[in-house]
């Protein structure tokens, strides 16, 4: 196990915590395969769009 600083831990927070909007955005039952050309660098930088989805506002 790897002690991680405080530092190190809210930064991996922060990351699954923007993951977890961009999957919101996506669909968490999207399959790789389906994501958009738009939306393979958003899941690889774990960037949001901030566009609208499904109608909601960003």
């Amino acid at each position: 196990m790897v002690d991680l600083t405080k530092e190190e831990h809210a930064a991996i927070t922060a990351t699954m915590n923007r993951m977890a909007l961009l999957m919101d955005e996506i669909g968490w039952a999207t399959p790789l395969a389906e994501l958009t050309e738009a939306q393979v660098p958003a899941v690889v930088s774990g960037h949001l769009a901030r566009r609208p989805c499904h109608g909601t506002p960003p």
